[in-house]
């Protein structure tokens, strides 16, 4: 009798530690499943261009044209919104060319604008962090979740608000109130 009662012991305890393991195993296969349906979901605009680019080259192997031109034309908004956006980068970082602080602060702003604009159409995989002045009305970028106004310096240095951050190379919006681990969560799947 005891030895059957230390079989059962011992055949519940290894289906107990082999229910565990399954369970274990499920949740990391549905957290990588998560984050790979994250990944491909993200629009990658220059693999849009790519497949529009793909498939104009397969219908005219294939002798077709009945679709180049809808391919092309999708090719052409995606690279002119790409190429816009590129273009406000680097005609706001020209005009930084100053030794004046004042004048400066409001070319960064520019380009900080354009920046911003850049990071919402596209993202970056880098961790960033979207900040926003009351006080002049400005927003800036910067890779650390700590404030360091550019607009003030050491006058207001801390004077700020966190507004957004990328998040699995998505940028991702902060809701008043929200938490920068929820933001976190909200990119990464969660509710």
């Amino acid at each position: 009798m005891k030895k059957h009662n230390v079989l059962t012991l011992l055949i519940t305890l290894g289906l107990s530690i082999l229910v565990i393991f399954s369970i274990s195993i499920s949740v990391e296969k549905k957290a990588l499943k998560s984050e790979v349906e994250e990944e491909v979901a993200r629009t990658d605009e220059m693999e849009d261009i790519f497949k529009n680019y793909f498939a104009m080259r397969e219908l005219l192997a294939q002798d077709k044209v009945d679709q180049v031109s809808a391919h092309a034309q999708k090719m052409s908004i995606q690279l002119g919104n790409l190429i816009e956006t590129l273009e406000s980068i680097r005609a706001s970082s020209s005009n930084l060319k100053t030794d004046n602080l004042e004048e400066a602060r409001k070319g960064f702003a520019s380009l900080s604008q354009s920046m911003l604009s850049y990071l919402k159409q596209f993202g970056y995989s880098g961790k960033t962090y979207s900040f926003h002045c009351s006080m002049i009305k400005e927003s800036w970028l910067q890779e650390n979740d700590q404030i360091g106004n550019p607009y003030y310096g050491s006058k207001m240095f801390k004077c700020g608000k966190m507004t957004g951050m990328t998040v699995n190379g998505k940028y991702m919006e902060k809701a008043e109130g929200e938490s920068e681990p929820s933001m976190q969560m909200k990119g990464m799947g969660g509710k």
